[in-house]
């Protein structure tokens, strides 16, 4: 259990770098409030899938995936707010 918290901090810190680069770069073609919400969307998938296959080795695909999106949605916070 203690791994999966590491895979979400580590994947949630290179989230919140993926997709503040991406919102920079893409902002002409998607505004930031459509990354974050594509990153709820993004979260959601996981948790949903959780629903489905609550087998143990299946969170070391969904957790990093939930931790990228929560860090994404943090990404993208400051700039809507602003």
């Amino acid at each position: 259990a203690h791994i999966l918290s590491i895979l979400v901090s580590i994947f949630s810190a290179v989230g919140k770098i993926c997709i503040g680069f991406l919102t920079d770069r893409f902002a002409f073609i998607i505004s930031r409030v459509g990354f974050f919400s594509l990153c709820v969307f993004g979260m959601g998938i996981p948790q949903f899938l959780h629903l489905f296959v609550p087998v143990f080795p299946a969170y070391f695909v969904t957790m990093p995936l939930l931790g990228f999106f929560y860090g994404g949605i943090w990404a993208c916070v400051p700039s809507i707010i602003s």
